[in-house]
């Protein structure tokens, strides 16, 4: 398939010419770095994995004294394990920063093209068409990684497979260290990667309340289900702006009278023994607050959903090692959880080491077959060293 570019000047009649920029001076505390940038706006292009790849590179390019830094950085895009991350600077800016740069690592976008434009090395990724038709078309020296789809790609915006995140992290890792001219050999294999692994989940348990721990801004998902005694409940409704409350027991409407503005929705934990009772939830209804219930056994589904009709019923679906794939080995099995659970002023990553109060030492967890792990597995990325 013929490259867009060629296309658009076979169409119009015009010459093919490298783009001018006259890009504008911005201040880099370093002299030597990569750059990286993330795409939002457009899902198809979206990678969530990029956390990963810079933990595998990053060792080796911290002995040469290599930087990364993040261009185009929203709060929301923003990476943790970068060097320093720069935010909407105007394209001029951002193109004078990628200029001295060794590598441009991205999608096929505009800040792409001009790094190829000015002969900066790429590592490019494509979710959602083929490298052939947008690569960068001046500079031999790129890698290019096409997602692993099943037939063809899907030439949207969106990709309903979300192909983009079906190349594994490793993939790209050694392409970069390839493409530094480095030892591209990665120790790490994917075995597994959860749905949910790219939102970071805060989750308290409400028998403590210390302020500095979690930012008034965090959103957060309070425990309620997980503790009885309601000592801290009132604490943390105060202190967050904005939470999800997951609970088992009724809380007192005047309570919840109070913070319903930062209420982002209530989880009752219901079964066939403990069961709201109708003028209850109309109560939280006329206050506006979202709502809905949710069964762990699928068993009483049916049941709770003809009894609570006008209401919205789900299964409290828990995970198990039947989202594993079938040749899947708890040998050499490692993993890093997304989640973050507070409890007793203590992190955990996982209920199960909340249930052992095992904190936080290292990211390589072991997985091992268990029932209660493995409920969380969504939330898990899973690996071989």
């Amino acid at each position: 398939m013929s490259h867009l570019i060629e296309e658009y000047s076979k169409s119009l009649g015009v010459k093919i010419s490298k783009p001018i920029v006259s890009r504008h001076f911005y201040p880099v505390m370093f002299d030597n770095y990569i750059t990286i940038q993330l795409a939002p706006e457009i899902s198809a292009k979206k990678y969530h994995y990029y956390e990963i790849v810079i933990d595998l590179i990053s060792s080796q390019l911290r002995k040469l004294g290599i930087a990364i830094v993040q261009v185009g950085t929203t709060p929301e895009t923003k990476l943790k394990n970068v060097n320093i991350s720069y935010g909407k600077l105007g394209f001029k800016n951002t193109a004078y920063i990628v200029s001295k740069s060794k590598l441009h690592i991205g999608v096929d976008d505009a800040l792409s093209h001009y790094a190829n434009s000015v002969n900066v090395p790429q590592v490019t990724l494509f979710g959602n068409v083929f490298s052939s038709v947008t690569d960068g078309y001046w500079c031999k020296s790129k890698i290019n990684i096409e997602a692993p789809w099943s037939v063809k790609p899907c030439l949207s915006n969106h990709d309903p497979e979300d192909s983009i995140n079906k190349i594994l992290p490793e993939t790209i890792a050694s392409a970069i260290l390839k493409s530094l001219k480095l030892d591209d050999r990665v120790p790490l294999k994917t075995l597994f990667t959860g749905k949910m692994y790219h939102n970071k989940i805060v989750e308290i348990v409400p028998n403590f309340f210390n302020p500095s721990s979690v930012p008034a801004t965090e959103f957060c998902f309070l425990r309620l289900d997980w503790e009885d005694s309601n000592d801290g409940w009132t604490h943390w409704f105060q202190h967050l702006n904005r939470f999800a409350i997951i609970t088992d027991k009724f809380i007192p409407i005047e309570l919840l009278d109070a913070v319903k503005h930062k209420i982002h929705i209530l989880s009752f934990i219901v079964d066939e023994k403990n069961k709201p009772v109708v003028e209850y939830l109309e109560l939280l209804k006329k206050l506006k607050i979202q709502f809905h219930l949710l069964v762990k056994n699928p068993d009483q589904l049916a049941t709770l959903r003809y009894e609570f009709f006008d209401y919205s019923v789900q299964e409290y679906g828990m995970d198990s090692k039947d989202l594993l794939p079938k040749d899947f080995s708890f040998k050499n099995a490692f993993f890093n959880s997304s989640k973050t659970i507070l409890s007793n002023n203590k992190k955990y990553n996982s209920r199960y080491h909340l249930l052992k109060d095992e904190t936080f030492l290292d990211k390589n967890f072991e997985l091992c077959e268990d029932e209660v792990l493995l409920e969380e597995l969504k939330h898990f990325y899973v690996y071989s060293k």
